[in-house]
């Protein structure tokens, strides 16, 4: 419906950023949407950071820009399990490319990630929390 009513066509978009919830998502938006593989999959992160969530299309986006040319439409698809789909297209600007950073890319942030145990993630997520006074390990 998004390319009906806006007159646009996949061929416009330079690149898209796309759910990302497995590695055969993308793939499966890909084919329902009509788009070429390498509009989408140089952006899909799976691999390096797993299942993240909601965050996975800004994530994708962020990535997108740290290499967009001004001028380029990106286009931005992201739906929930049963919440409905979101569309835009994007085109970007000249400031894109003088307010980017020189470093901190979202592929140089990935690259100094520190690897934690489940345990671990658990504690930082307070996922495990447990009142000093409790009256059994029920509570």
């Amino acid at each position: 419906a998004f390319f009906e009513t806006t007159g646009l066509e996949p061929d416009d978009f330079y690149k898209f950023a796309v759910p990302q919830k497995t590695g055969i998502r993308p793939l499966m938006t890909m084919g329902q949407a009509g788009l070429d593989m390498m509009q989408v999959l140089p952006y899909v992160l799976t691999a390096q950071i797993g299942d993240c969530g909601a965050a996975s299309v800004p994530l994708s986006l962020a990535h997108i820009l740290d290499w967009a040319d001004a001028g380029e439409r990106v286009g931005i698809i992201d739906y929930g399990s049963g919440a409905g789909c979101d569309v835009w297209s994007l085109v970007t600007t000249p400031l894109l490319e003088e307010r980017r950073p020189e470093s901190g890319t979202v592929m140089e942030q990935f690259d100094d990630k520190i690897m934690v145990d489940y345990a671990t993630m658990l504690k930082y997520e307070y996922k495990m929390l447990r009142s000093p006074h409790q009256l059994s390990n029920f509570y």
